[in-house]
């Protein structure tokens, strides 16, 4: 499927929603809640996948993220053995990766 079809598909549905009020929706869902001790007391590997011209996710919640699981692993492999450190790939993208 190329890119004009999957946007065609994506577009296709009616939402009486307005861009502006959906930009609120997910601002205010992402300002209201604290899951920090959450992400501490999980016990599994944590991959973030961040985008570096993301307009809902902020780097500092990617810092809250790897700050409440004990720092960043840059490796892959060794996050997924350690299972306590975050792995933080990041990508030259907006919010919605194509």
């Amino acid at each position: 499927m190329g890119a004009p079809l999957a946007l065609n598909l994506y577009t296709a549905v009616n939402n009486p929603i307005s861009l502006e009020g959906r930009v609120q929706l997910c601002q205010g869902a992402l300002s209201a809640i604290d899951c920090r001790d959450a992400l501490e007391a999980m016990p599994v590997p944590v991959v973030a996948v961040a985008c570096s011209r993301d307009a809902l996710i902020k780097p500092t919640q990617v810092q809250a993220l790897v700050a409440a699981r004990g720092g960043e692993e840059r490796s892959l492999k060794r996050a997924l053995k350690a299972r306590k450190r975050v792995c933080v790939i990041w990508l030259r993208s907006g919010h919605e990766v194509w």
